[in-house]
């Protein structure tokens, strides 16, 4: 490898102690073709229910070329799939909030994270919503006979008639 040594002028490069640069310098490159490191990667809380609010958060640093950019793939369990721009929140953290959690089921969170060269690393984990659900049922009469129909009620008075999901049930 042939380098010239010389400055925008044509000046000849020299070193602090004003000795020139010669051909036969050492120079020491180090090219980064690696993509950041993520480390700290959280989904908080990790197991939760319908509707919360749940924080992705992960610290991305690459030394040599800096991140650009880091995102998103959030699979839902019926298998489609969203993908999420994060915030940079300090030179390192990285965070994003979700809360379209009405699946029951694991999703799946590949954070991705690309640095300024185009290296991208990712890591993935697991987000659970689970939900339980309590029945409280009571017969309309005290009593019945074989082969007549039970019919169920709430033993409460309901206080939100608008919500549609309030059916009846016939055993």
């Amino acid at each position: 490898v042939y380098a010239e040594f010389r400055n925008e002028n044509g000046s000849m490069l020299g070193m602090d102690d004003g000795t020139l640069l010669n051909a036969s310098y050492v120079f020491n490159l180090t090219v980064d073709t690696d993509g950041p490191t993520i480390t700290d990667y959280q989904i908080s809380p990790s197991k939760t229910g319908y509707g919360q609010t749940i924080t992705i958060s992960a610290l991305l640093e690459d030394l040599g070329n800096g991140v650009d950019s880091a995102w998103l793939n959030i699979t839902y369990p019926d298998n489609t799939s969203v993908i999420q721009a994060m915030n940079q929140n300090t030179s390192s953290k990285w965070e994003y909030v979700f809360n379209d959690t009405w699946q029951w089921g694991d999703y799946n969170i590949t954070i991705y994270a690309n640095d300024t060269g185009g290296y991208l690393s990712n890591q993935s984990g697991i987000l659970q919503i689970r939900a339980s659900a309590s029945l409280n049922a009571s017969t309309e009469s005290a009593e019945y006979y074989p082969n007549q129909t039970v019919r169920l009620t709430s033993p409460f008075s309901w206080w939100n008639t608008s919500w549609n999901y309030r059916v009846p049930v016939t055993l």
